[in-house]
């Protein structure tokens, strides 16, 4: 069944034609969180009186275990790849969010 609720509907017909019916839901709720994969630290040296560097990487990318849905990443922290970041440590933090409201 797919992410969401399902109902299910019998029927049931005996030789004199008389029927019944009978229905219940089957609920299937997405409670696992996606997954994101960072590039490795990056280490750039600059020459002495420099403001810093201009830095180009490959953005995170989210994946979810539900093929079909909708996987959101999003920078929350840090600078864009192709930014002049300054001399000292940036760090870049990325979020990722499924289409059933997960985080990662």
């Amino acid at each position: 069944f797919p992410v969401g609720t399902t109902t299910n509907t019998f029927e049931v017909e005996d030789a004199s034609g008389n029927t019944a019916t009978c229905s219940f839901d089957v609920t299937v709720t997405d409670n696992e969180d996606p997954t994101i994969n960072c590039p490795a630290p990056i280490n750039v040296n600059v020459d002495g009186g420099t403001d810093g560097a201009v830095v180009t990487y490959t953005a995170p990318v989210g994946t979810d275990n539900n093929a079909s849905g909708t996987v959101t990443t999003t920078q929350i922290a840090g600078l864009p790849s192709g930014s002049l970041f300054p001399v000292g440590t940036t760090t870049n933090t990325f979020e990722v969010e499924d289409a059933s409201g997960n985080t990662a």
